[in-house]
């Protein structure tokens, strides 16, 4: 058995454990920095020791390891990278963001050497797009299949993967996911100083990729400006000028200047900024401007993979498949057998990408996983001013219907990707209007944010269309009439919700429906992240104490409620 460290060193970074037997990799872990001790959002590793370190404190130990693979960057970029001890001098071979060549399977070969935990470790570097192929692939259920790689350097491609062979089929769409935020900038709600400035500005050397400014207004804006969006409408004259203005935007990247993200980025700002003055013209308010704008993009995006439609699964990822109107449009176009999304599309899942890119050279073509292998929950004692008791999930249900009040929910190990899925979750009864304003109030979001609804899967159908199996929230579901006055508080300003359900084999969270289902006849609750504001999941019941956004917290059969 072969044990492999995949390492994602630079924004949104981690670690990811896989250990291979033969044709069969199985996840023992995955961790993301931000998930650690209240970290910051899309924090980064800063060095071997530290991750050596969390590996201990997880029950690995670092002797274990056969092989790091490292997940790969810009070149220009470098100063990211982690820190390495002495008597290593400096990090081995740098893979590249896009991998130079077509075939997955013949890439050149970014081979090395490091001291990690004091022994010296074989290395390997795999390209960026790489990891989120092949982690992708190997996570899904299909063993042939068409792999859409969408991310924010990079434009639309398309792979063909099956258990031996893996290569580029080709670029169907020249424009990379930066687009999306840098429109953003357009609009008052997200409108920064740095993009509106004097024409000018559009020049300034500074406007690059690895520019912390820019890195938190990229990785911030995309998924409050789809929110966003769904307070607006698809205007028909707004997309006529983006189609006029199309041209100038695939232009640049047709001639593989995505390869080089500086410039890239300074020519996305000047395009937006000239479509911004025709778009003015038509007095729009600014989330029909988004509206069009997403359906522009998506319209395109159809276009493209038209000539790949068939019988074959699309399985979509980096960082433009967390886009829950584009998912689930590709999956009702009918267009491929299936579109399936993982549930860490964007770069949250590149540290086990780089260990999958591995596995998948060496022989692996599945790979057993749970989207439960985070970091574990660690143990907490009362906060001053707080009492513990026993509670079953019966009780908390019981609790939840009673009191018409948000529970903090911590249980086993931390989801891995963006989103909370119930071990790491602010869970709440829907049936309150109030409910949605008042957590957007406790979470400092802003108001047009919906919560998303957690449902079981059997009953979903009957509330949500379509209804479908959707365990990682990642698709967008209608509420159906009936039930739209019955959970306000989970329904957006179109009707929608960005459904997860819940199957038998999430013991937990099945329960707690079933039994709050008994006791309200609504299989549905709220379910949003459970962190401090700019921060990643709670580590423990302490930390939401600490925070004090609810009275209850529930950790692994113990409530605390504040006195």
């Amino acid at each position: 058995m072969g044990i492999t460290l995949g390492i994602k060193a630079t924004h949104d970074g981690g670690f990811a454990v896989l250990a291979q037997i033969r044709d069969t990799a199985s996840l023992l872990l995955s961790i993301e920095m931000e998930k650690l001790g209240n970290a910051e959002r899309h924090a980064r590793p800063v060095s071997m020791e530290q991750i050596a370190m969390q590996l201990g404190a997880e029950g690995f130990s670092p002797e274990d390891i056969d092989t790091i693979a490292f997940d790969g960057w810009w070149p220009d970029l470098a100063d990211t990278w982690l820190e390495t001890p002495r008597p290593t001098t400096a990090m081995p071979a740098q893979a590249p963001y896009i991998e130079p060549g077509d075939d997955l399977r013949d890439l050149p070969c970014y081979a090395g050497r490091i001291t990690f935990a004091g022994r010296d470790v074989p290395t390997r570097a795999y390209p960026h797009s790489v990891g989120h192929v092949l982690g992708t692939y190997l996570a899904s259920p299909h063993r042939d299949a068409l792999v859409l790689v969408w991310d924010g350097g990079m434009p639309a491609t398309v792979y063909r993967v099956s258990p031996h062979r893996a290569w580029r089929e080709a670029v169907v769409l020249p424009i990379t996911g930066n687009l999306y935020p840098v429109f953003c900038s357009l609009l008052s709600p997200f409108r920064d100083a740095w993009f509106a400035g004097p024409a000018r500005k559009l020049a300034d050397p500074v406007i690059r990729v690895g520019d912390p400014r820019w890195l938190a207004y990229n990785l911030s804006v995309p998924g409050k400006a789809m929110a966003y969006a769904g307070l607006g409408h698809v205007d028909e004259d707004a997309i006529g000028i983006l189609n006029r203005h199309t041209p100038a935007v695939m232009t640049v990247n047709r001639h593989h200047e995505y390869l080089r993200p500086a410039r890239n980025l300074t020519d996305d700002v000047a395009w937006v900024h000239r479509v911004g003055v025709d778009l003015a013209r038509l007095g729009l308010d600014d989330a029909t401007l988004m509206a069009s704008f997403q359906e522009w993009l998506y319209r395109l995006l159809e276009l493209s993979l038209a000539p790949y439609a068939g019988d074959l699964p699309l399985l979509f990822t980096g960082g433009c498949a967390l886009n829950i109107k584009w998912n689930s449009r590709l999956r009702a176009s009918g267009m491929f057998a299936d579109v399936w999304v993982p549930p860490f599309p964007n770069d949250s899942g590149s540290a086990l990408g780089a260990a999958a890119a591995h596995v998948y050279q060496q022989g692996a073509s599945s790979m057993l996983w749970s989207v439960y292998a985070g970091p574990r929950l660690l143990p907490s004692d009362p906060a001053p001013g707080w009492r513990r008791g026993f509670c079953t999930v019966r009780q908390l249900a019981s609790h939840l219907h009673r009191t018409g009040d948000p529970v903090v929910v911590l249980y086993g190990q931390a989801e891995i990707g963006p989103r909370a899925l119930g071990h790491r979750s602010i869970i709440a009864p829907a049936t309150d209007g109030e409910m949605h304003g008042y957590l957007n109030a406790l979470k400092l979001r802003e108001q047009f944010r919906p919560v998303a609804p957690i449902c079981l899967q059997a009953a979903a159908p009957d509330i949500f269309d379509p209804g479908t199996p959707d365990p990682y929230m990642l698709f967008d579901h209608q509420i159906r009439p009936a039930w739209r006055e019955r959970i306000p508080a989970v329904m957006h300003a179109d009707g929608s919700a960005r459904l997860q359900t819940v199957s038998p084999d999430d013991h937990l969270m099945h329960d707690l429906l079933a039994e709050y289902a008994l006791l309200s006849g609504v299989p549905v609750l709220c379910n949003t992240s459970a962190n401090f504001s700019g921060c990643g999941f709670f580590p423990d019941a302490g930390s939401a104490m600490r925070w004090g956004g609810t009275a209850a917290v529930w950790d692994t059969g113990l409530l605390y409620t504040r006195g």
